[in-house]
C-alpha cells in the first residue's frame, strides 16, 4: 500500500468520525470538512431563509430521483456520506489482506553485551552527557542513558527530546548488545570506582547489568595466582606459598589491593597471612600488629589462562633499558596518536648479522620518531602496535628482576606476551610473571 494511499484512508476515517457524530447529534455544530461536502449538494445563496417560499430549489445534479422521492437536503447528504462509508470499509478490507502479506512475525533476539572500559573514560563519558538527561523526566526512559558496544568502542547516549548526545569512547567488545539504564545511577556508580578496568555484562533474561572491577587470586597446592585484567592487557604473577587446601578463585575490589599494596611496601621482609572465614564472603591479610579484611567481589574471573598466546611463531629480545628510552622517546609522538607505537622485527637476513628492531611513533602534527635497538630476534618479520603506556608499565616492572625484556607474537593482529627474559616460555603452568598487550591497529 503506497503512502498516498495511507494519507486519503486516514483523512476518510477522520471525515467518517466527524459524520457519525454528527448523524447522531443533529443539534451540534456541522463540522466544516462535512459542511463543505452537504454544499456539494445543498447550496444555499446569501439571504436565504428556509421558512420563506422562493423560486430557488437546490439543484442535485445526481440525484432527481432522490427529488422525486421526497428527500431532505440533510437525508440526501447522508446517503452520500454512507457510501463514502461503505467504499472505506471495502478498501480497508483490501489494505488488511495486502498488510497480512506483508506481516511476518519477527522474534527480536536478547541483547546480552559484555563489553570492558577504562573507568577514567567512561567517567569523562558520562560527565559529557549528563547534562542532556531530561530533567525532570516526561517519560521514565528519559532519565536513562543508552550503553551500545560496537566494534572496538561503547557508545554512551542520551536525550531530553529537545538536544542529544552521543559519545563514543575505546572499549573491548567481546559480545555487542545494548541497554538502558539511569543516568545518576551509572554516572555516581562509575564516580567512586578507583581508575581502573571496569567491565560490564549484560544478562537479558532479567535485564540487569554486572559491573565488574578487581584483581583474581587464586590459590592451589603450594601456588599463589594473582591476575588483573581490562580487555587491553592482562598481568599475571605467581608465587611460592605455604598452602595445601583445595583449590579457591577469589576476586579482589580493585581500590582495596591497591590499599593492601602501600601497606606491604613498608614491610616487604615480613610474612603475610592469608585468612578464608567460611561463614562469609570476604578475605583477611595478616601481618605483624596489621589486619586487614575486604569484601570479595561475586561471579566468576574469566579464564585467563585462554588469554594468553601459545607457540609464538616471533620472538625479539631487547636490553629493559634500552627498550624504556625508546619508549619514553616514543611517547612524545604518540599521545597524538591514541598513544600507539610501533615495534618492527626483521631477522637477520644472513648468520652473523643483527637484527633490525625498531619502535617508533608517528603523529599527524608533530612528526615521527625510530630508535633502532640492540636486540636478537627469531622467527618471522613483523610490524605490530600496542599502546606505549602499557609496554612502559611492564618494561619498569620487570626490569628490576632482569636485565633483558622478551616479547613473543603470533603475528600483528595477535596479543603478545612481554616477560622478564629468565621466564620461560609463556605458559601459566610454567611462568612466574608475564603480561599479554592487545594490539592496536595501525
Amino acid at each position: 500500500m503506497s503512502e498516498v494511499k495511507q494519507s486519503a484512508t486516514q483523512e476518510i476515517i477522520a471525515l467518517l468520525e466527524q459524520a457519525l457524530v454528527a448523524k447522531e447529534t443533529p443539534a451540534a455544530p456541522v463540522p466544516d470538512r462535512i459542511r463543505r461536502e452537504q454544499d456539494k449538494y445543498d447550496y444555499n445563496p446569501p439571504g436565504y431563509d428556509p421558512d420563506e417560499p422562493t423560486d430557488d430549489e437546490p439543484y442535485f445534479p445526481d440525484d432527481e430521483d432522490d427529488e422525486a422521492d421526497g428527500a431532505t437536503d440533510h437525508e440526501i447528504a447522508d446517503a452520500y456520506l454512507d457510501e463514502i462509508e461503505a467504499a472505506y470499509k471495502a478498501d480497508l478490507a483490501e489494505t488488511d489482506e495486502d498488510l497480512e502479506d506483508l506481516m511476518v512475525p519477527v522474534e527480536l533476539p536478547p541483547t546480552p553485551m559484555i563489553v570492558s572500559v577504562l573507568q577514567e573514560n567512561m567517567k569523562k563519558a558520562l560527565d559529557l552527557v549528563a547534562p542532556f538527561v531530561a530533567r525532570p523526566a516526561p517519560l521514565p526512559v528519559l532519565a536513562n542513558v543508552l550503553l551500545e558496544a560496537e566494534d572496538s568502542r561503547l557508545k554512551i547516549s542520551a536525550t531530553d527530546l529537545e538536544s542529544s548526545i552521543s559519545v563514543w569512547i575505546g572499549a573491548r567488545r567481546e559480545q555487542p548488545g545494548a541497554i538502558t539504564i539511569n543516568a545518576k545511577t551509572i554516572k555516581d556508580y562509575i564516580g567512586i570506582l578507583s581508575p581502573e578496568p571496569v567491565d560490564f555484562r549484560t544478562d537479558p533474561s532479567v535485564w540487569t547489568m554486572h559491573v565488574r572491577c578487581g584483581v583474581h587470586m587464586q590459590l592451589e597446592k603450594g601456588i599463589l595466582t594473582l591476575a588483573g585484567a581490562d580487555g587491553y592487557h592482562l598481568g599475571v604473577e605467581r608465587l611460592p606459598v605455604d598452602y595445601d587446601g583445595e583449590e579457591k578463585h577469589l576476586t579482589l575490589p580493585g581500590d582495596t589491593v591497591k590499599k593492601l599494596l602501600r601497606v606491604l611496601r613498608g614491610h616487604k621482609d615480613m610474612e603475610v597471612g592469608i585468612t578464608l572465614p567460611s561463614e562469609r564472603n570476604s578475605v583477611t591479610f595478616t601481618l605483624p600488629n596489621i589486619q586487614i579484611s575486604t569484601q570479595l567481589l561475586e561471579g566468576r574471573f574469566p579464564d585467563f589462562a585462554r588469554i594468553i598466546p601459545r607457540s609464538p611463531i616471533s620472538q625479539v629480545v631487547m636490553y629493559a633499558a634500552d627498550m624504556k628510552v625508546a619508549l619514553q622517546r616514543a611517547k612524545i609522538f604518540a599521545k597524538d596518536n591514541a598513544n600507539s607505537c610501533c615495534l618492527k622485527v626483521v631477522p637477520a637476513r644472513n648468520p652473523g648479522e643483527p637484527p633490525e628492531v625498531v619502535i617508533g611513533a608517528r603523529s599527524p602534527e608533530q612528526g615521527d620518531t625510530e630508535s633502532m635497538l640492540d636486540a636478537t630476534a627469531t622467527g618471522d618479520r613483523f610490524e605490530w602496535s600496542a599502546n606505549y603506556k602499557y609496554l612502559l608499565e611492564a618494561v619498569d616492572t620487570y626490569r628490576k628482576d632482569a636485565e633483558r625484556i622478551v616479547i613473543d607474537t603470533n603475528g600483528p593482529e595477535n596479543p603478545a606476551v612481554i616477560r622478564p627474559e629468565y621466564r620461560p616460555i609463556p605458559s601459566i603452568s610454567d611462568s612466574s610473571s608475564l603480561t599479554v598487550i592487545m594490539p592496536m591497529a595501525k
